[in-house]
């Protein structure tokens, strides 16, 4: 069981359609994982092994870069990057 967590914040476009959080979600290694965004355009997986994961968001009008986040665990404590 992981003990790490992936969060963020979607920046929205500069007018943000009414239906803005219900179909933005952003997926983890290609949705094997899903989160929906929270009222302030945040994320967050909870639980998240060590490892390099593939975070991208998906919206059907819009496209944003895929971002890499490696998670690593060293001795006497946790580093995230």
């Amino acid at each position: 069981v992981g003990s790490y967590k992936i969060e963020g914040k979607v920046t929205p476009p500069d007018v943000k359609p009414a239906n803005w959080l219900t179909v933005t979600t952003v997926t983890l290694d290609g949705g094997k994982r899903r989160a929906f965004l929270k009222e302030d355009n945040s994320f967050v997986f909870q639980g998240v092994t060590s490892g390099t994961f593939l975070v991208e968001v998906e919206n059907p009008d819009y496209m944003y870069e895929q971002v890499n986040r490696r998670i690593w665990c060293k001795t006497g404590g946790k580093l995230t990057n």
